[in-house]
């Protein structure tokens, strides 16, 4: 994840990775790996340490692990190849940051690479569509849903499954 904000969506989404795997959703399972099965990045300090916090009182911490940093210099640090990258940091970033995922190796074949607020922020985010969309790259659709905690202002997901070896 790029751009963790306050751990909201790390948290939903370590949470329906469980169910994946275990079946059901739990927090009390006893994780036996010593690997995240989740990495987010984020920029800004106080927000790293509120993420960190919500996910410890979630009972997700050895699930997930928060890295502060910005994500152009992070990305290249990751060692891990990863089936689902979710975007939600610095709109006018977005293309940056899948291309240097992608100089690195870390998609898997069949990744699922998800853009948040492809809406609301379209016009920042003009060259990532483009790229997701016509490089050839990717399969990807646009999923509509409304912003996070409102009812009735509209937005999107991109969602882009990664075709390439």
């Amino acid at each position: 994840e790029i751009g963790t904000l306050h751990g909201y969506s790390a948290i939903l989404i370590a949470n329906t990775m469980l169910g994946y795997i275990y079946g059901k959703e739990n927090f009390d399972i006893d994780f036996k790996s010593t690997e995240p099965i989740l990495i987010s990045v984020e920029k800004d300090e106080k927000l790293a340490t509120i993420a960190r916090n919500n996910i410890e009182n979630s009972r997700l911490s050895k699930l997930i692990q928060v890295i502060n940093g910005d994500a152009i210099e992070e990305i290249p640090k990751l060692k891990s190849k990863f089936s689902m990258i979710f975007l939600d940091a610095t709109k006018s970033e977005y293309l940056k940051y899948l291309q240097l995922i992608e100089e690195y190796g870390l998609l898997n074949k069949r990744a699922v690479v998800v853009a948040d607020n492809v809406i609301i922020y379209e016009n920042e985010m003009k060259d990532y569509l483009d790229y997701v969309r016509y490089s050839g790259k990717y399969i990807s659709r646009t999923t509509k849903t409304t912003l996070e905690f409102t009812k009735n202002v509209r937005d999107a997901l991109e969602v882009s499954i990664n075709v390439v070896l």
